[in-house]
């Protein structure tokens, strides 16, 4: 069974993934960087790691700075096909650019808005930048995290 928390105050507010869809499209903030809508990020992430026979039994979001700061956990009903295990992922993105897309995972998650993220393993850690090919680089997180 895994563990996963998710951690939200002093300005941060839990949200469901049906507000993530309602947020504006973030704003472009220089030459290079492609920013990535939240939802666009989980929903794929969710998406190759069910194909990989992950499915998920809780979801928690938060955001902050107006939406601009993603936060959240995802926890799994077994490890790819064993229904005895459990395993989750940590994850935040910034599309202000404060910080990079980092994906953590393992049995036992921890991920707070004030940037604290703790997991058995970073699976990824991304700007999302020209040239982020998010499925591909989604893919190669999730196979590490096999």
């Amino acid at each position: 069974m895994s563990d996963a928390t998710l951690v939200a105050h002093c300005g941060a507010t839990k949200v469901s993934y049906a507000d993530l869809l309602a947020l504006p499209n973030p704003k472009k903030l220089g030459p290079v960087h492609t920013p990535v809508r939240h939802d666009a990020f989980v929903s794929t992430l969710k998406d190759v790691l069910g194909e990989m026979g992950y499915l998920v039994k809780r979801e928690e979001y938060a955001i902050q700075t107006g939406g601009a700061k993603l936060f959240g956990i995802l926890d799994f009903h077994g490890d790819g096909g064993n229904a005895d295990r459990g395993v989750a992922m940590g994850f935040r993105h910034g599309n202000d650019m404060s910080f990079p897309m980092t994906i953590v995972a393992g049995g036992r998650v921890f991920i707070c808005h004030n940037l604290a993220l703790s997991g058995e393993m970073v699976v990824m850690r991304r700007r999302d930048t020209s040239g982020f090919d998010m499925p591909g680089e989604l893919g190669d997180a999730a196979s590490r995290f096999i």
